[in-house]
């Protein structure tokens, strides 16, 4: 069935809220309709009175040692109930206390939801509402959607003609002509062997590739660089930062493979792209608790090129490839990554025990 275009109701009316409002819930209210069977009612808040109560009522039955009934257990495993400022709210079921509390809003309160998490960033797209909205509040894709397609504002600035817009169709196209590359020094957080992670990013696109190293020497640096230059290939210009003392040797060792590859020697490199991908690291091994940066930088890596990049107006892996990922990174738990991670590190102890090199210490969770 084809969808509906919501913005021809939107057209109908003018920009004031009120409209807004009204084209918001009438698009909600008639996508559920059309889409949503019998299983899959929606979240009015009727139907969120109702779990609550039969949440409560299953509480109250279980403590007085009686058998709860089959809906009742239903939804206790499914969601809880807890009451702030005097107001009793659903939330997704938690393992542990510590877990986020993700509260189920009543479809009428979407639009103000949606309405102050919009604002507040900006008139941020869909995925950037939905990761406001992942950690808080579950409101379902598709309304989210809706709600960024009826906006009046991001409707006008869609459909005005600039430049920029012009350019971005561009992006791919001038993908390799110039690479920024720079060493991130870790030595002060060493993850077991690791202590640098290489970050190279295309210029046009903002694709980033990240690397762990053992060192910051030239030739561990090429072998890297040369794993991603054989799968992207090379950039007409690799501009290196010259803080470095690899910077010289790898331009040698680089025109000697890729002889139209032009290194250039520059410390203008955008030192805020070092930054964010730290301050991301950083995130990463507090919301799993983890030293392991090896392992979480392929995780920032792919969560950067899946993300709205504020020049391109799209992601840099949309801006390169020309569509988003069919699939999304959709892991909380990094227990496989890391659990792979523990596979290598073993297998490297071993080939260095057996070849009688020295093995360097391992970090505190990955000590057995």
């Amino acid at each position: 069935m084809d969808e509906p275009d919501y913005t021809i109701r939107l057209a109908q009316t003018s920009s004031s809220e009120p409209d807004f409002r009204e084209a918001f819930d009438a698009a909600v209210e008639e996508h559920n309709e059309t889409h949503q069977g019998s299983q899959k009612k929606p979240w009015t808040q009727a139907r969120v009175d109702e779990v609550i109560n039969e949440i409560k009522n299953g509480m109250d039955t279980f403590l007085s040692g009686l058998r709860r009934t089959a809906m009742e257990y239903y939804w206790m495993n499914k969601y809880e109930v807890i009451t702030v400022d005097g107001e009793d709210q659903l939330i997704f079921k938690r393992s542990s206390p510590e877990d986020a509390v993700i509260r189920v809003l009543p479809r009428e309160q979407y639009y103000d939801y949606l309405t102050e998490i919009h604002r507040s960033s900006e008139h941020g797209g869909r995925d950037k509402m939905l990761h406001c909205l992942k950690t808080k509040y579950y409101i379902p894709k598709k309304a989210v959607e809706l709600f960024v397609s009826l906006c009046p504002k991001c409707h006008t600035k869609r459909n005005s003609i600039n430049k920029d817009v012009l350019a971005r169709q561009n992006y791919a196209l001038k993908f390799n002509v110039r690479g920024l590359l720079d060493v991130i020094d870790y030595q002060i957080c060493p993850d077991g062997y690791y202590q640098f992670v290489l970050n190279y990013q295309d210029d046009a696109t903002k694709f980033l590739n990240l690397r762990p190293l053992k060192t910051n020497e030239a030739s561990e640096i090429l072998i890297e660089l040369m794993k991603i230059f054989l799968t992207f290939g090379a950039p007409t210009i690799l501009q290196v930062d010259n803080r470095h003392e690899f910077a010289e040797k790898l331009k040698e060792e680089v025109t000697a493979l890729w002889p139209e590859c032009r290194v250039v020697h520059k410390n203008t490199l955008a030192k805020g792209n070092n930054k964010e991908v730290e301050e991301l690291l950083h995130s990463w091994m507090l919301q799993n608790n983890s030293t392991r940066w090896s392992v979480g930088c392929f995780v920032v890596q792919f969560e950067t090129n899946d993300s709205v990049h504020k020049a391109l107006g799209k992601s840099p892996y949309k801006s390169l490839f020309g569509c988003d990922p069919k699939v999304s990174l959709g892991v909380t738990n990094p227990a496989v990554l890391l659990s792979l991670h523990d596979v290598e590190i073993t297998v490297k102890v071993e080939q260095e025990v057996e070849s009688g090199e020295n093995v360097p210490g391992l970090s505190s969770d990955e000590e057995t």
